[in-house]
């Protein structure tokens, strides 16, 4: 299953508040524009992988503050 013409979203949830944008990609590439500035060239998604079905998002520096429930 190809997932390159979706619209792919990963946001992570604030209390109180609207949630922040991880990643997004839509019209076949990344979105980086709508990127929360906390995850500026952290994030990752592969194209190929994309095409196989696989829609991981790799997150590099991991912190403390990057725990929490992520939304997709």
């Amino acid at each position: 299953m190809n997932l390159q013409r979706l619209t792919l979203t990963w946001q992570k949830e604030q209390a109180g508040t609207e949630a922040l944008v991880v990643h997004s990609h839509y019209y076949g590439k990344d979105q980086l524009a709508r990127q929360d500035e906390a995850y500026r060239n952290q994030t990752r998604l592969d194209p190929e992988g994309l095409a196989r079905g696989n829609a991981s998002l790799m997150l590099r520096g991991v912190r403390m503050q990057d725990e929490g429930r992520n939304l997709k």
